[in-house]
């Protein structure tokens, strides 16, 4: 038994399907590997997970049935000379969505996001510069680009603790991505905070 929820001039109506073919199935892999290389001060590591899902959903009190296959990657490298630490961070995912219905009918997604971190340290002085670069297919056949940055910096002294940072560098205003729910694809927009600066000092007795 499958129910489908209507709304409709404000009003709620609930329609129920029967069927004996209506089986599903989901299942996913997950893998995990890593290096080190301490002479370099260097360290790597990658997730990837592939989720397999065949399923039935009700949409306009018809039974559709639906295939949706998914890969995630997510690298991650960190390197910690004396100076400095660097470290990128990756996720990437892909996903295809067919319909059974109409087998030429498929959505295919790619989003990622890349982030790469400075961390600096002079004497009492902590600085951190991170920069994000996505990069999403939307559902209109688009593709979206979008970079955010942040900046920080603190200054520690014997009972005194100085703190400046600046979020949204570059001001953007708008970020829209698709996500993948079963066999219906959804766009957001999202408008973004403007460029922000703050200043915060901590006092300790």
């Amino acid at each position: 038994m499958i129910n489908n929820l209507t709304i409709k001039d404000g009003k709620y109506y609930i329609s129920s399907i029967s069927s004996n073919d209506n089986k599903s199935e989901q299942w996913s892999a997950k893998a995990n590997i890593s290096k080190g290389w301490f002479d370099i001060n260097t360290k790597a590591s990658c997730a990837v997970q592939f989720d397999k899902i065949d399923k039935v959903n009700m949409t306009n009190s018809e039974l559709i049935g639906y295939k949706v296959n998914q890969l995630s990657l997510q690298p991650k490298i960190i390197f910690s000379p004396k100076w400095a630490e660097i470290e990128y961070s990756g996720d990437i995912k892909y996903s295809k969505t067919v319909q059974k219905e109409s087998k030429d009918e498929s959505h295919n997604l790619v989003n990622w996001v890349q982030n790469i971190t400075l961390t600096k340290t002079f004497g009492n002085v902590d600085g951190k510069f991170n920069i994000s670069h996505y990069r999403n297919d939307l559902y209109s056949g688009e593709k979206s680009y979008f970079t955010l940055a942040d900046a920080s910096i603190i200054l520690r002294l014997s009972k005194v603790r100085l703190s400046a940072s600046v979020k949204n560098i570059f001001n953007k205003k708008e970020y829209s991505y698709t996500m993948n729910q079963g066999n219906i694809l959804s766009t957001s927009r999202y408008n973004l905070r403007p460029r922000e600066w703050s200043i915060s000092i901590q006092w300790n007795l």
